[in-house]
This record gives C-alpha cells, structure tokens and sequence, in this order.
C-alpha cells in the first residue's frame, strides 16, 4: 500500500531538512588584536571588539570573547564558502582614526614634550598619553613637510606628525555606512555616514577645536591604516557625516568603502587559529 501523497511530500521534505543539517559546516576562527600593527595608546576593550564584529557582520557571523583578549567568531553554513568570506573580509579590514593635529602654537607643552621625547606615544609629567607621532602616507609626504604649519619630524627616513589623542576615540567602528566618491575637485573620496554615538563624538571633537580668536584653525588628521592621510581645516561643528580625502586613486577608496562599510574593526585582528567541523 502507497503512503497518501501529502505525507510523502513531507517525509521527503523532513528528508531534505535533515540532510541540510547534516552537511552544515560550523567554523570557529579565533583572533587577537595584532601586535605587529599600529595601534592607539588607548586601545578599545575586548567587549568593543566583540560589539565591532558582531555588527559588522550581522547574522552571518556569532562573535564573542574568548578568554582575557581573543575574540571568537563563529560562522555556521552548508559550505565554507561564508566562512571564507568572513575570514578574508576580516584579514582586509581597513583602520580607520580621526585625530586632531598639534599645533605649534595653540599646543606649545605638548609639543615642547614631543620633541624632548624619541617614543611614538607622547606621556605628560602624570605619565599620560597626550600625543603620538603618526606616519605619513608616502605620497602625501611632500604636503606635511611645512614645519611652520605641522608639528613634523623624521624618524628612520620616515615622516612623522603629531596628533593629540583625545577621550572621544573616534574610529572606523563608528561608521554606519561608506561609499566611494569623489570630492569637490573630483579626485577620489569616501564619504561616510557615522553611527548616534560616533556622531555625538565628532561634535565634542569639533566643537572643542573651533577656529579661534584670532581665527586660527585647526585641523583633522585622516589616520588610514596607521598612516596620516589627509588633514582637513576645521572650520565649524561636524555631525553624523564627512568625507575622507587623500592621495587616493578610486580603486584605493572603493576598498576603502568596502572595508568601512558598515563599521570597521577597530583594530586590526590577527588570527589564531582556524577550525571546522
């Protein structure tokens, strides 16, 4: 005797729900901040870390920490194809920072303990960090070199400048949304959306660094990868959006955007160890 059709439909339909389940692929990749690259004197908490991932990612990957300083990040699919994803996506992640620039005369002290000091990270006399000494992007080295207008100097035949690190720590996790484009000159950009909190941010930031009595302005250092990029004027209070410049070309900045899209990591992550089953 045939079984009614309707429960050969479902036990055919149980069939192949079961036979999904049992090829899904569930990967684990473990990550821990990477020391061999450049990072701030105020590095973000294990707990940022993990809320960077888990949004960058959504539902395609469960990111959680895993002991005092590594992340975990699980990705379950019928084939290893999304796990490649994650993993290459997270090995192209772009660092992004916003930093205000010193200035030699607003900034004197703490300029006078940069160059007393040959380390990267500039210590006041309470022995916190007030400043760092940033490298230039190669190709934007011949705009920094006016050490009238920048704080700069050369070390190992590299050019650095100086910035002042502030308490917002404004970073590429902070991005809600990025897309090439191109400025008011139609060389290559991005241009960006922040999230509620970056904004907020930006807005202390620059509101603290408004042009002065004597209209001095200042200017906002774009950190890409641990090198200076650009340095825009702050000429008023900015918000939820921008734009970065640079010596980009538009394949640079539509990675770029890829990389930011949605909010970069804050740091760049090295991985551990890789495991499937």
């Amino acid at each position: 005797m045939k079984p009614p059709k309707l429960l050969m439909g479902l036990t055919l339909a149980a069939a192949l729900v079961a036979g999904c389940l049992s090829q899904a692929v569930t990967t684990t990749l473990v990550y821990e901040p990477d020391p061999s690259r450049p990072r701030d004197a105020r590095p973000p908490t294990q707990a940022e870390l993990v809320e960077a991932v888990q949004r960058h990612f959504g539902s395609l990957a469960e990111a959680s920490a895993e002991g005092e300083h590594r992340i975990r990040v699980v990705v379950r699919s019928r084939d290893a194809v999304l796990a490649k994803h994650v993993e290459d996506s997270l090995a192209a992640q772009a660092t992004l920072e916003f930093r205000v620039l010193a200035d030699n005369k607003r900034d004197a002290d703490v300029v006078e303990l940069a160059r007393a000091s040959k380390a990267e990270i500039v210590l006041d006399n309470e022995h916190k960090p007030v400043a760092r000494w940033v490298p230039v992007e190669p190709r934007a080295k011949d705009v920094f070199a006016d050490s009238q207008r920048y704080v700069n100097r050369t070390r190992d035949g590299e050019s650095e400048v100086l910035v002042l690190l502030d308490d917002e720590n404004i970073n590429g996790a902070m991005i809600e949304s990025a897309k090439a484009s191109a400025d008011s000159q139609g060389q290559p950009a991005v241009a960006f959306q922040l999230t509620p909190i970056g904004a907020r941010r930006m807005g202390e930031l620059t509101s603290a660094n408004l042009p002065d009595r004597e209209n001095q302005r200042r200017q906002m250092g774009i950190i890409v990868d641990g090198r200076l990029s650009s340095a825009p004027t702050i000429n008023g209070m900015i918000y939820d959006r921008g734009e970065i410049t640079g010596v980009f070309t538009f394949v640079e900045t539509a990675r770029l955007a890829a990389a930011l899209d949605g909010g970069a990591i804050p740091v760049p992550l090295k991985l551990i160890s890789r495991e499937a089953r």
